[in-house]
């Protein structure tokens, strides 16, 4: 059976590209999901998860998604296991899950995710719209969410 899943805008990188990307510690992972649950950026920060299939994981995360809004009528906002934390924050056409160590400041993840969101609405929400976006703009994303970190970094020390 063959699987109809649409490649992710930017996969995992290795160490020497990241090298000027610093995230802050306890932070795992990233996914920017279309509502579908394809990956339209993902990324993992250490090795946890780093061996699971961002689109089987982008599915699954929209599913808790929109199950706790069909039960609930809310939406989805943490979800803890024993060693992680899983922040869920709706975008406009998609959704931002963030996986975080369980002692992650939850203050600091969340101006992570606001900074996040309002960076994709604003440069990058249309191309979600899109089937396969276009590949120009990953360079622009990954920068951009690199100056997130840098900037958060700097107001905590």
């Amino acid at each position: 059976m063959a699987r109809l899943t649409q490649p992710p805008l930017i996969q995992q990188r290795s160490e020497c590209e990241l090298s000027n990307f610093s995230p802050p510690d306890g932070l795992y992972s990233l996914f920017i999901l279309r509502d579908s649950g394809c990956p339209f950026y993902y990324r993992f920060y250490d090795n946890t998860g780093a061996h699971q299939d961002p689109a089987i994981l982008g599915g699954f995360f929209i599913a808790l998604s929109l199950f706790a809004k069909e039960v609930t009528s809310g939406e989805l906002e943490t979800i803890t296991t024993q060693p992680c934390r899983y922040s869920f924050h709706r975008l406009r056409q998609g959704l931002l899950v963030l996986c975080s160590a369980k002692n992650f400041k939850p203050l600091t993840l969340e101006r992570i995710a606001k900074r996040i969101s309002q960076l994709f609405v604003t440069k990058f929400c249309n191309q979600l719209l899109k089937p396969y976006p276009a590949a120009k703009s990953a360079p622009d994303l990954e920068k951009y969410i690199g100056e997130i970190f840098r900037e958060l970094s700097s107001q905590t020390q």
